[in-house]
C-alpha cells in the first residue's frame, strides 16, 4: 500500500479558466469561477500527474486527465464506502 500526500498553498490570485468546460485540464494552481461552482464543477487534481482536470462534484463523471488516467468511483452500499480517484494503465489510486 502507498500514502501520498499532497499541500497547496493558495493566496486567492490563482488564475481562473472561466471558458473552460467539463473535463478541461490546467496544470499548476487554478481557482474555480462562480459561475463553474453553481455547475456543480470543481478543479480535482490527477493523482497520477498533479494537474488539474474540470469535474463534476455532483455525479459519477469518468472525467480524462491530459496524462491518459480517467477518473473513477466504487461504492459498497453495505459497508457504507463510496471511494473516488484516478485509474491509468491498470493501476488505481484511491482518495481518502
Amino acid at each position: 500500500m502507498n500514502i501520498g500526500m499532497r499541500i497547496e498553498i493558495r493566496d486567492g490570485n490563482e488564475p481562473t479558466v472561466p471558458t473552460a468546460k467539463r473535463g478541461a485540464f490546467f496544470q499548476g494552481l487554478v481557482r474555480t469561477t462562480d459561475e463553474q461552482s453553481e455547475k456543480g464543477l470543481t478543479w480535482w487534481p490527477c493523482a497520477f500527474c498533479g494537474g488539474n482536470v474540470l469535474v463534476d462534484v455532483y455525479r459519477n463523471t469518468r472525467e480524462r486527465c491530459a496524462c491518459g488516467a480517467r477518473r473513477c468511483h466504487h461504492t459498497d452500499t453495505r459497508r457504507g464506502i463510496y471511494e473516488e480517484g484516478w485509474r491509468l494503465n491498470g493501476h488505481t489510486l484511491w482518495y481518502c
